[in-house]
């Protein structure tokens, strides 16, 4: 007889129907972030800016002779610079967007020397000063963070 009141209690709890959660009336909180497009745009120019001044910092290159070593310095700072604007056009902020630039370009350049250039290719792992060449890294990394996006809107909720 227990038994039989306890099995009652338990399913008239379970067919008891709830009310839904009340959402809230206001939408999502919007958030900041850059245009695809402009932002792709201008972490292009961005990271050519960037190739250019590490290229001005090494002075070891004589860009009168050898004018296609900077052509395509210029084409991978851009390629890279794009790729960077288009991944970070939600971070507005520029002293947090300097530091991931830093960060990033660092440590991109520590594993492109540690694991493909020593491997691979030893005696431009050789002529080239690792201490130097980080430190480019990084004020290459430095410059693609100091532009913001170009067009900022609002975003509300997630979008695809």
């Amino acid at each position: 007889m227990n038994g039989e009141r306890l099995h009652s209690e338990w399913f008239r709890k379970a067919s008891e129907s709830f009310s839904p959660p009340e959402w809230p009336s206001t939408p999502p909180i919007s958030r900041p972030a850059g245009d695809p497009v402009w932002s792709t745009l201008g972490g292009t120019f961005a990271g050519a800016i960037g190739a250019a001044v590490v290229l001005v910092i090494l002075r070891r290159i004589d860009l009168r002779e050898e004018a296609g070593i900077g052509a395509v310095g210029l084409a991978v700072g851009a390629c890279l610079g794009a790729a960077f604007g288009r991944l970070t056009r939600r971070l507005v902020p520029v002293i947090p967007r300097i530091a991931l630039g830093a960060i990033f370009a660092s440590a991109a350049w520590l594993a492109l020397y540690a694991f493909v250039m020593l491997r691979f290719l030893p005696r431009l792992a050789a002529s080239i000063p690792f201490t130097s060449s980080i430190r480019d890294a990084c004020a290459f990394g430095a410059c693609l963070g100091l532009l913001p996006p170009l067009r900022v809107r609002n975003e509300r909720g997630r979008r695809p």
